[in-house]
């Protein structure tokens, strides 16, 4: 049987062993429990424990709503939309409440979505806003007077509540709505009581992972927060050393959308020990089968080694000369034959090589003449330093064949005697390695010189091709951003015709090539005249694209006729649906009427306003207190008003006025802007925009511009002077 059938058949035993193996440990790893089971049961029972949680507190929720429409005076509170009767009526209630039920915030709203209770602005929760039925459903107490709509919700404090919202129908015709809320916290706590005893307590995070509510302190959630920044769902706790696997569950908003995440743990400690004993077990089991195996296969590619080994060594011992070296001779594997007798007749081959060096010698001094020759054409056609190397390896190349071949010639005659002629083989051989070894060398350095002064050249115009392109990119990029820079400044107004003694200047300068700031005054069917100012979040394209999207959309809402409170509202709801930068502007929204002087505004988070007065006096605008649009849907915007007398001024600017920094760090700051305006009480209205500009740039010092600069001013009935007033 040949060498190559046994290793067959062994390596056929091999697999047999492995696939034996193999089954055992598929067979083990069927046996484990998944994982994946696991964590659905966990997730249904804590699905369970988190729907009993949120039906408990619904309750608690219909029970106080339906207690507090019970009250007497309630009802006659709404109907007549009385603030103080209803503030006076529900504030021991609630105090009530909060300490009996746990229940947060409450608010009442009449027919109008108009608050009535509480009476702080911006405190507690929100105007409702209509919302289809959640996980939660809708339900009723009391009959047709209380149909619910429960689901959690953020306050105007950003807080995440449990909120019930419960349509109040009177019997005098009146209509309006109950809120009633329940803190996340309580609900945690809740959820922690019928989950019962536990390693890990239970929290609740929002979509960013960011920490709402928990059962215990933060500091005592070091195995459970580590999920939001991508931990492993298994991972051991640092109090109890346990293998925990977490939990989450996702939370509904009223909206029916997720909101957050509820998140708990499970102690799989035993389960996880017997999984690894199993585990130990089956790879112990291949471990001793891999000694197993390699035993068997070292034994027999030892057997079958062994005469191969002796053919190696007399192969060797004939490349290093020794031609009295004899062949293995009597039994072994077929191949050992042929290999034995492959041994013999290369050594008689070996010596029939002798014959051959004298012809081949002479043939190799014609070939390294003629190749030094072409060498020393070629080296002509590179610079001196190279050709001058090159001459220099030539000349080191003639020496070193001279030596040599004197050296061989010297010894041709004993070396074609000693062993049968085959050393003289050897050494003249190697006599032609190194004179080829050297021409090798001299060539290898020519063409390395060549490749040199080329890839030079090259990379030269190479770099001198990139530079032209990144110029040509860099000019194109310019132009287009400078098209850009003029289109938005063309689409900004200048200045605005006299109307019934009415004059607005605007005037922009951003920071960069386009920026996120903008202004606008336009004239309203009913004469009256809407000025806008606002600042986008950034700078650059991506805030001037957000700013002319923003500023289509406040000029179409507002010549609809809509009240600033509404075009704000309208506005953020249509930028906040889809916002997925993340992006926000601040804006201020004014109509002013002429004819009376009345100015209705609303502020949606930016710098308010500033009125410089007939006798050099500057006073403030109140703000709303509303937040910026874009930030967050479902925000009932507010609105104020204030009267213009004759002579009076109002100055609406950006951030980037009082925020602008002098070479030592100091801010421009609000109260150096209303000097400057007290100041310049004389100056016409269309100049004082750009004196103020002028103002802030000197300020600056010559200072890198940080923010875009914005400023409007509208002058009513003011002193007539050349070009406006």
């Amino acid at each position: 049987m040949t060498a190559f059938r046994r290793l067959c058949l062994l390596f056929a035993a091999c697999l047999l062993l492995a696939a034996g193996g193999g089954g055992a440990l598929i067979y083990l790893g069927f046996s484990m429990d998944s994982r994946e089971v696991r964590q659905e049961t966990l997730l249904q029972a804590q699905s369970q424990l988190w729907r009993q949680t949120l039906a408990r507190h619904s309750e608690i929720l219909r029970a106080s709503a339906g207690e507090i429409m019970a009250t007497p005076g309630f009802g006659a509170s709404l109907a007549a939309s009385d603030r103080d009767a209803m503030n006076r009526l529900l504030r021991p209630l609630q105090q009530r409440l909060q300490a009996d039920a746990g229940i947060g915030d409450i608010a009442v709203f009449n027919r109008f979505g108009l608050p009535l209770y509480p009476q702080a602005q911006g405190a507690g929760i929100a105007a409702p806003a209509a919302a289809p039925a959640t996980a939660l459903g809708a339900g009723g107490t009391g009959g047709d007077r209380v149909s619910t709509l429960i689901g959690f919700r953020q306050n105007n404090n950003r807080e995440y509540q449990l909120v019930g919202l419960f349509p109040v129908r009177l019997d005098q015709g009146a209509t309006g709505q109950l809120v009633v809320s329940v803190p996340a916290e309580r609900i945690v706590e809740s959820f922690a009581e019928f989950r019962g005893a536990s390693h890990l307590p239970a929290a609740l995070l929002d979509l960013r992972g960011q920490l709402i509510a928990a059962s215990a302190p933060e500091s005592l959630l070091a195995d459970l927060l580590p999920w939001r920044s991508g931990a492993p769902e298994v991972q051991r706790s640092v109090e109890t050393d346990a293998v925990l696997d977490l939990v989450a569950t996702p939370v509904l908003a009223l909206t029916g959308e997720v909101i957050a995440q509820l998140l708990s743990g499970q102690d799989v400690s035993e389960l996880q020990s017997r999984q690894d004993r199993m585990l130990l077990l089956a790879f112990g089991g291949v471990a001793l089968m891999s000694v197993l195996l390699f035993a068997i296969v070292f034994a027999g590619l030892h057997a079958e080694w062994q005469p191969l080994t002796q053919l190696i060594g007399g192969f060797e011992r004939l490349a290093e000369g020794d031609t009295s070296v004899e062949p293995p001779r009597g039994g072994g594997s077929a191949e050992t034959h042929r290999l034995s007798s492959t041994l013999d007749k290369l050594r008689r081959d070996m010596l029939v090589l002798v014959t051959l060096e004298i012809s081949r010698e002479r043939q190799r001094s014609r070939q390294i003449r003629f190749i030094r020759s072409q060498m020393t054409k070629l080296a002509e056609t590179l610079d001196s330093n190279a050709k001058a190397q090159v001459l220099q390896d030539l000349a080191h190349l003639e020496a070193e064949a001279e030596q040599q071949g004197d050296a061989v010639a010297a010894q041709a005659g004993t070396e074609l005697r000693e062993q049968g002629g085959l050393l003289a083989v050897i050494d003249r051989d190697q006599g032609d390695q190194d004179d080829f070894a050297l021409l090798a060398s001299a060539f290898q350095n020519m063409a390395i010189r060549i490749q040199d002064q080329y890839e030079r050249l090259g990379g030269l115009v190479e770099e001198l091709n990139s530079a032209l392109e990144t110029q040509s990119n860099f000019e194109m990029l310019q132009r287009e951003l400078n098209i850009a820079h003029d289109i938005q400044m063309s689409l900004l107004p200048v200045s605005f015709p006299d109307r019934a003694g009415v004059s607005v200047r605007g005037l922009m300068l951003p920071a960069k090539e386009v920026g996120g700031d903008f202004y606008d005054f336009f004239e309203l069917p009913d004469a009256r005249i809407a000025v806008v100012v606002a600042d986008v979040s950034g700078k650059g394209i991506p805030a001037a694209f957000f700013s002319l999207v923003a500023r289509t959309l406040v000029k179409a809402i507002t010549r609809s006729g809509l009240s600033p409170a509404a075009c704000l509202t309208e506005v953020n709801e249509i930028l906040a649906a889809e916002n997925d930068q993340m992006m926000f502007v601040t804006l201020f929204l004014g109509i002013f009427d002429p004819e009376t002087g009345r100015l209705v505004y609303g502020n949606a988070g930016h710098n308010p306003p500033l009125i410089l007065a007939a006798e050099s006096q500057v006073r403030l605008i109140p703000s709303t207190g509303n937040p910026a649009l874009a930030v967050m849907p479902g925000i009932a915007y507010q609105e104020q008003a204030t009267e213009l007398t004759e002579g009076e001024l109002l100055f609406l600017f950006t951030d980037g006025v009082t925020e602008a920094f002098d070479p030592a760090g100091e801010a421009f700051g609000d109260a150096r802007l209303e000097t400057l305006l007290a100041n310049n009480r004389a100056m016409p209205t269309w100049m004082l925009p750009q004196a103020v500009s002028n103002a802030v740039k000197d300020f600056e010092a010559g200072g890198e511009q940080t923010d875009d600069i914005t400023c409007v001013a509208l002058g009513y009935r003011r002193e007539a002077t050349p070009g406006s007033a």
